[in-house]
């Protein structure tokens, strides 16, 4: 099982099309738990999103390796490695399809993540972040059976920013705030109802974050 931000290096087997330099991979195999995910009641996904991001060094040139999804000879959606990716439509998975890339053999590094939904804000409830953890945890818990009972609980709502963290402030029961301080230059890690967020009911930042990612501080 993959946890959050646990990254898993996807083995591309040798391609017989669309060139000699292609690897594939079935979708399945790349994007772990999607149709789990998609197979779920919207009312016990509805706090959660579930991303991934794909990893590859640079080419020799400084390119960046393409991935793509085809079926036959025919390409009909591009994946872009420098952002999150939702990937393709569940009928994708059900036809076979599989993922392509010019990146070498073991190269590609894909990470799943759980996050926030988006758009991202600049405030929060701390009830909100509570009800994600709660309800992604679940998800893994139905997933996983199980092998879920190896795994952290995810307790942790790590805010990423573009760039050095903001200000920002728990919002306190009795409306006074109290500064957060960054864990690291970028991000801000908020555990609900835990050391300096116990008795706040909301934070607020300065900027909004790019995501906020599920995880375990523990």
């Amino acid at each position: 099982m993959i946890t959050p931000l646990a990254g898993v290096l996807v083995a591309m087997a040798q391609a017989t099309a669309p060139g000699p330099d292609a690897r594939s991979a079935p979708l399945d195999d790349v994007f772990i738990f999607w149709t789990d995910y998609q197979m779920m009641a919207a009312d016990e996904r509805d706090a959660f999103d579930l991303s991934y991001t794909l990893d590859a060094p640079l080419r020799g040139d400084g390119q960046a390796y393409r991935f793509w999804v085809e079926e036959g000879a025919k390409r009909f959606i591009e994946l872009d490695a420098s952002r999150p990716i939702t990937p393709p439509d569940t009928d994708a998975f059900e036809r076979g399809y599989r993922l392509f890339t010019d990146a070498p053999r073991g190269a590609v590094r894909v990470e799943m993540r759980l996050t926030l939904p988006a758009p991202t804000r600049t405030d929060y409830d701390l009830a909100e972040l509570e009800a994600a953890l709660a309800q992604a945890g679940n998800a893994m818990r139905q997933t996983m059976g199980l092998r879920a009972l190896f795994m952290p609980r995810l307790d942790t709502v790590r805010f990423a920013f573009d760039g050095p963290a903001p200000e920002a402030e728990f919002v306190m029961d009795n409306g006074t705030t109290r500064t957060i301080q960054a864990v690291f230059s970028s991000d801000i890690l908020v555990t609900p109802d835990e050391g300096e967020s116990r008795g706040a009911k909301g934070i607020r930042f300065g900027t909004a974050p790019l995501y906020a990612v599920l995880e375990t501080r523990r």
